[in-house]
């Protein structure tokens, strides 16, 4: 059996949970990544979780006529990443995460509320709307993806201006960058850096109303944005650049600081 027949065996099998409502595939829904060099990720929404007895029950055909290699379970217990099982099809990491919906719904609702601004540890709530605003959907009984997709085409006015405001006003630690240019100390520097770009970036996607996604693929979006300083990117990448030695760190604040007060311009427009 080819490695797409076995997913499509599998997301059928996880539709016939009663309590799954939706399914749904980050990234290219159709790309099926090599082994070991990309994973599959799939939100399942529920009414409420398959309990571990009915999903270790449901996977076992599975497992046993060679759809999947193996299965760990509940390798995620709740919270951001939900409750998560990670099966092996042909060498690729697939991954349901299950979601209750009403939950889903609630904290969508409180990124959209401006209520969630910045990262938590590692993890951008507004990353979570970029999510489901572009999720490859494979099931969808209720509705419920489709509607939350339709919510989310439009990114809020009110929550552009607060993402904006709040990380563009937390771009430049003004404290950090002069003791960095005076101690020459360029690992120093990489760690206000760090959280400069982070912010600078945030602010860019909400100026131009994207949802920040995560810090990968940054790049091909800045590209696109009509609200962003001339050559930002070309001009980021040097930021990073200077700040690798000692003699090039105060160039490179001199170029951060340019780009925040461009950005603060063109977003005041």
């Amino acid at each position: 059996m080819a490695i797409r027949a076995k997913l499509d065996r599998l997301i059928d099998t996880l539709a016939c949970f009663e309590e799954v409502i939706a399914i749904g595939r980050t990234g290219n829904s159709e790309e099926i990544p090599e082994a070991g060099k990309g994973d599959i990720d799939l939100f399942v929404i529920c009414d409420s979780i398959p309990l571990y007895s009915a999903r270790e029950d449901k996977y076992a055909p599975l497992l046993q006529d060679g759809t999947a290699n193996s299965c760990a379970m509940q390798v995620c217990q709740g919270g951001i990443w939900g409750t998560g099982d990670v099966f092996d099809v042909c060498g690729v990491d697939t991954m349901p995460m299950y979601f209750a919906a009403v939950e889903t719904e609630a904290y969508i609702s409180n990124v959209l509320a401006g209520n969630a601004l910045d990262r938590e540890g590692d993890f951008y709530p507004i990353g979570r709307c970029a999510t489901f605003a572009s999720i490859g959907i494979l099931y969808d009984r209720t509705g419920f993806l489709d509607a939350l997709k339709d919510r989310l085409a439009k990114y809020p006015d009110d929550l552009s201006t607060k993402m904006y405001e709040y990380h563009l006003g937390r771009v430049l630690d003004r404290e950090g960058l002069s003791r960095a240019v005076e101690r020459k100390d360029p690992l120093f520097y990489h760690q206000v850096l760090e959280n400069a770009l982070d912010h600078l970036l945030q602010a860019l996607f909400a100026a131009n109303k994207v949802y920040f996604p995560s810090r990968k693929r940054n790049m091909q979006y800045l590209s696109g944005f009509a609200t962003a300083p001339e050559d930002c990117s070309m001009r980021l990448l040097e930021v990073v650049h200077l700040g690798g030695c000692a003699e090039g760190i105060g160039n490179s604040v001199q170029m951060l600081n340019d780009l925040v007060e461009e950005t603060r311009v063109l977003g005041s427009r």
